[in-house]
């Protein structure tokens, strides 16, 4: 088994903290993710009224990794791309 979790340094200096936690939570699970959870997992802390600056940010970081399900349901949901898990 490859190991997924560091890239190197190249390609580590691309992404941020919420890049990283997106992109750890689509490698490891099969099943469509909602924005919601994906905010609960890059801001574990916060509470869910003090999230929603933040949903915009966990959205651009999902879009990079992750394509939306469709047809578009609410609450929007993300599934990790196909090429996501091959390693460099």
């Amino acid at each position: 088994m490859a190991n997924r979790g560091w890239l190197g340094p190249q390609e580590e200096r691309r992404r941020g903290q919420n890049q990283r936690r997106v992109w750890q939570m689509l490698i490891g699970y099969d099943r469509p993710l909602t924005t919601a959870e994906l905010l609960g997992f890059v801001y574990p802390r916060l509470k869910a009224a003090d999230r929603r600056h933040y949903w915009y940010a966990t959205r651009r970081a999902a879009e990079r990794y992750a394509v939306r399900v469709e047809p578009r349901t609410r609450p929007l949901k993300w599934i990790a791309k196909p090429d996501l898990h091959r390693t460099k």
